[in-house]
């Protein structure tokens, strides 16, 4: 570990011209990426496992929805005594 930091030290020590330039703009970029990470993780790890939750006992209690038209059942007194 001692070695480890040394080298450390020594790299941050040592400096050498960057020939680059970086714009003022790139810390917004960097903030939406990092946004965009972590909300898209919780959407498809919360969300989206909760919706097929839902729709499975949805079904289960007869209050889910079609699969082809994504519309919900009618509860059994709504139905059509014909």
């Amino acid at each position: 570990m001692t070695r480890f930091l040394g080298l450390l030290t020594a790299l941050l020590l040592v400096s050498s011209p960057a020939y680059a330039y970086v714009d003022p703009g790139l810390l917004g970029v960097l903030y939406q990426a990092a946004y965009a990470l972590i909300f898209g993780t919780f959407i498809a790890l919360i969300v989206r496992p909760w919706h097929y939750i839902k729709t499975i006992f949805g079904r289960v209690t007869g209050r889910g929805t079609d699969s082809k038209d994504g519309k919900p059942h009618a509860a059994k007194s709504d139905r059509d005594p014909r």
